[in-house]
């Protein structure tokens, strides 16, 4: 991914959606998030990463950004429940992982960072799938 900043905005906000893209620790093959996105558009951005550019001050990448900082923010003071731990899975030959938010008394919660707009007029079906597929993580998981 190359990010631009057209607006100019502090360093810091670039160098943390940088650091973020990194991840760190071991991936699978695939990611939960992968797998609700169409295959052909997974299959592009790994082919044709250098291809992909997003500004800063996108909308995206801002949401992206407070919706981290969020699920750290919980993670470190929420206190209750078993979270943020990245489960892994072989399917049929290969990895899957994801990363759920919460698991706290038998009950899977996931927090999204998102605009009225797309409550409205966007697609809650991705975030059912999401959910679906944490589940069988957790349950494959024990």
């Amino acid at each position: 991914m190359n990010w631009t900043n057209k607006q100019g905005l502090p360093d810091t906000i670039l160098k943390a959606l940088q650091a973020d893209e990194e991840g760190g620790g071991e991936m699978g093959d695939y990611r939960v998030s992968d797998l609700i996105r169409p295959p052909r558009m997974v299959v592009l951005e790994r082919r044709h990463p250098e291809a992909l550019t997003q500004d800063v001050s996108d909308w995206a990448a801002v949401t992206q950004l407070l919706g981290r900082a969020l699920h750290y923010y919980l993670a470190v003071f929420g206190g209750v429940g078993q979270r943020e731990g990245r489960l892994f899975c072989d399917v049929a030959g290969k990895k899957v992982t994801g990363k759920p938010d919460l698991l706290y008394n038998g009950i899977l919660w996931d927090y999204k960072v998102t605009s009225v707009w797309h409550m409205i007029l966007g697609n809650q079906e991705e975030w059912e799938q999401q959910m679906n597929a944490y589940a069988f993580l957790i349950g494959k998981d024990g």
